[in-house]
């Protein structure tokens, strides 16, 4: 009889118990992810979830038959983008060889974006543009990594101006009524650095003169502190340039040194120099179009107090064209290709310098 107690005791518990904790289990494992025939679905309490689901940081999305999506969806008339796990993306995305954009909700991105300091074009399909694009009949050019460009660029061996905004400017006139003083460094009995037989004094004159021409052509007022070979004492130079009121004063140089010595500097004067914040940003924008132009290398702008940029009432700056010391150099030096290139670079600086 004690036998037959125990044993319907033991029965009891077994189905109290036995049958209890598996039945809260099962009720357990009917939320979260499935796996059914190769497709996932979220479950919330047996009952299988559709749209937006959010789980740890990441947010899923599953259609109206509850399985998860991957790839491109629509939802509420914006596309969005989910990875091979289904997690929702944000930011750049590449599919098929093409860059998208994912803003912070995940929704696809389309016309102008702006990503840190840079602009982008997405068209109507998200696709980010590259090259020249057409908007609103003006034309706009973004590099290979999509960034819209400013100023001037380079494209198939011709030079194109782009406004601040963007736009392709077929006629800038930024330098239209500037007044620029060139400075052609020596002179007269003073020669410059020499080397070969070659007169620095020449070869700043050579530029001045170009530089003069590719000024005059886009309507800038020139003054020059010579024209020809003579003695010009620093102190006059200046005199002359405070005389004249201008917008920019350049100064006109050649660099010597060791024969291993080579490339392009820019100098700005923040010791004597009156407006030195704004000849700063001269020298910044002539040394970064004289790099453009002539592909020399780069030595960078530099802080100096150069007379000739010293008490200059205008953003005054002083440009080291190369090394006359240097044999490849001042083979380039003495080139008129190559002064034209140097001339080119200097009005490129003066223009991105005007339009700042």
């Amino acid at each position: 009889m004690l036998k037959k107690r125990v044993v319907i005791l033991m029965l009891f518990v077994f189905l109290f118990v036995g049958f209890g904790v598996p039945s809260q289990m099962a009720a357990a494992s009917d939320s979260g992810w499935k796996l059914e025939n190769g497709e996932w679905y979220y479950y919330d309490h047996n009952a299988k979830v559709t749209g937006w689901v959010l789980e740890g940081n990441d947010w899923y999305y599953m259609d109206s038959s509850g399985k998860m999506v991957t790839g491109w969806y629509l939802v509420d008339g914006k596309w969005y983008y989910s990875d091979w796990n289904g997690r929702m993306l944000t930011g750049w995305i590449q599919d098929k060889g093409t860059w998208y954009y994912l803003n912070f909700n995940g929704a696809m991105q389309t016309g102008w974006l702006l990503v840190g300091d840079n602009w982008y074009y997405l068209d109507a399909s998200g696709r980010m543009l590259t090259g020249w694009y057409l908007l609103n009949s003006k034309w706009y050019y973004s590099d290979s990594n999509g960034v819209m460009q400013t100023r001037w660029i380079k494209d198939n061996g011709k030079e194109y101006y782009l406004d601040k905004n963007g736009a392709w400017n077929p006629n800038p006139v930024y330098l239209e009524g500037r007044i620029i003083v060139i400075d052609p460094g020596h002179g007269g009995h003073d020669s410059g650095a020499t080397a070969a037989g070659v007169y620095e004094k020449t070869i700043n004159l050579n530029v001045g003169l170009k530089l003069r021409d590719y000024l005059t052509k886009h309507n800038a007022t020139v003054y020059m502190t010579r024209s020809t070979d003579e003695f010009i004492s620093l102190t006059d130079r200046v005199a002359f340039s405070n005389r004249i009121e201008p917008d920019a004063y350049i100064s006109i140089h050649v660099n010597s040194a060791g024969s291993a010595a080579i490339g392009i500097e820019t100098y700005h004067n923040s010791e004597k120099g009156v407006l030195p914040e704004e000849s700063k940003d001269l020298a910044e924008a002539v040394q970064s179009e004289l790099l453009k132009a002539t592909g020399a290398s780069d030595r960078r702008v530099k802080d100096s107090n150069f007379a000739v940029t010293r008490g200059n009432y205008t953003p005054a700056i002083l440009v080291e064209m190369g090394f006359i010391t240097n044999d490849a150099e001042r083979a380039n030096l003495t080139n008129s290709l190559y002064q034209d290139k140097i001339a080119k670079g200097i009005y490129n600086g003066l223009s991105v310098f005007f339009d700042s």
